[in-house]
């Protein structure tokens, strides 16, 4: 987290070759499916969503 407040407070973008840019992209991905895991479960529980 204190890579996302150095990068937002500074407004510095991130490259792509960085560590920071990285380990970023895993915190987000995480939140991702910590988000749409639920929702999705829900979805197919419910039957609006066929499950894959």
């Amino acid at each position: 987290m204190p890579t996302s407040i150095f990068a937002v407070v500074l407004n510095h973008k991130l490259a792509v070759s960085s560590a920071e840019f990285w380990f970023m992209m895993q915190i987000a991905m995480i939140f991702g499916v910590l988000t749409s895991y639920p929702v999705n479960w829900w979805l197919i529980k419910r039957g609006t969503k066929e499950a894959m």
